[in-house]
């Protein structure tokens, strides 16, 4: 895998995708991302910034170097399953979305110290019963 077509389908799989829904996020037809992925075609600078914004690599892709922030993004294995499942989903969600989303969370987050890498998902009904205790 030392070229394009095969770092676009490494990057693929990594976020998760299906042909399908990584054409979605690329604005393209299935078509051509089965056409970038088996290097019949090479995707053009508006595929390569959409994707990039769907969480793909792009430096990667194209040169086959790692961004810094991606190579941590890799070891997911540190992660729990349940970690893993919301960073699937969460890129899966639109970009238009994602800013609700994030409101969203803001809001339901008690204030922590988003430094803390050891912070633990926690069980949605042990928080409302904690607070009814209150």
């Amino acid at each position: 895998m030392c070229n394009i077509s095969g770092r676009l389908t490494s990057e693929r799989k990594r976020l998760g995708y299906t042909q399908a829904q990584m054409a979605q996020q690329g604005g393209v037809s299935e078509r051509s991302q089965a056409n970038y992925e088996s290097g019949a075609r090479s995707p053009d600078l508006n595929y390569c910034s959409a994707i990039a914004r769907a969480g793909a690599d792009v430096q990667f892709i194209i040169t086959g170097v790692q961004c810094e922030g991606q190579k941590a993004d890799k070891n997911t294995r540190t992660l729990s399953d349940e970690q893993r499942e919301i960073l699937t989903l969460w890129r899966r969600v639109p970009m238009r979305a994602k800013s609700n989303l994030m409101g969203l969370m803001q809001q339901l987050a008690p204030h922590t110290d988003m430094s803390d890498a050891s912070m633990e998902l926690v069980d949605p009904d042990k928080v409302h019963s904690e607070k009814e205790k209150v």
